[in-house]
């Protein structure tokens, strides 16, 4: 086999892998999964799945750095417009959402943008003081891309 064609694709085929929906799979392994929690202490902290091709994985990470990194409430995080770069072929996905100034520094930096409606669904939970301690309660969030199957059982 030989090295994939470095030619400057059509809009057209450009458009028809962004107009795909974000459920479509594409040949990588769904559900992501990520579980974080302390195993000293029993608890966990964070729980989430993501679906969606092979934008799953960066819609994951995308939620736990928002969540983990930034402080964001979960919601607000799974919420969060995404970007998703697969490698080949050479362009960013974006969904309509992403701020102007962000796409403007991308195309800055030479990047071809492709809009798509959705990029992969995640739900999740998050306790910031673990499950077995949750004095402060938890959160639950579906993504607002997806069917909202996520709920909170007390």
């Amino acid at each position: 086999m030989g090295r994939p064609s470095t030619s400057t694709r059509s809009s057209t085929a450009t458009s028809a892998v962004a107009a795909r929906p974000a459920f479509d799979h594409d040949g990588t392994l769904s559900p992501s999964v990520a579980l974080v929690g302390n195993e000293v202490a029993g608890d966990s902290h964070l729980a989430a799945t993501a679906t969606g091709g092979s934008a799953a994985a960066t819609a994951l990470v995308a939620v736990l750095l928002h969540v983990l990194v930034e402080g964001r409430p979960i919601e607000q995080a799974i919420a969060a417009p995404r970007l998703h770069h697969g490698g080949m072929p050479d362009f960013v996905l974006h969904e309509p959402q992403v701020a102007p100034a962000a796409l403007d520094t991308l195309r800055a930096r030479g990047h071809e943008l492709v809009m798509s409606p959705a990029l992969g669904r995640v739900n999740g939970f998050y306790c910031v003081e673990g499950v077995m301690d949750a004095e402060q309660g938890c959160a639950v969030a579906g993504d607002p891309r997806g069917w909202g199957l996520s709920t909170l059982v007390q």
